[in-house]
């Protein structure tokens, strides 16, 4: 007998009961970190070698972003941190419940 496979789903169409995949979350992080990264590396080799100057407002923009990126890593540990913090919680709030 064929088996129906929308039988798992919930009232809006999610496996699962709608639950978070914590693996699916880390994958699509870790695939715009990279994204990002690589996006900052090409716009400063840009930037170098089309020889853009210090009065430019590519130069300017650029700048700041890799700045602000820099000082968004410095706090990530904190960042983790509290998403471990949070994941305990919640998981001592669902024993809790049962």
């Amino acid at each position: 007998m064929l088996r129906n496979p929308f039988s798992d789903m919930d009232n809006r169409g999610q496996v699962g009961g709608g639950r978070l995949d914590l693996l699916a979350i880390m994958i699509t992080v870790i695939a715009a970190a990279v994204t990002g990264y690589v996006g900052l590396n090409v716009m400063t080799t840009t930037r170098d070698q089309a020889g853009i100057t210090d009065t430019s407002e590519f130069y300017t923009a650029q700048t700041n972003l890799t700045e602000g990126v820099e000082s968004f890593f410095s706090g990530l540990g904190t960042v983790f941190t509290v998403i471990v913090l949070v994941v305990i919680l919640s998981y001592l709030m669902l024993l809790r419940g049962r």
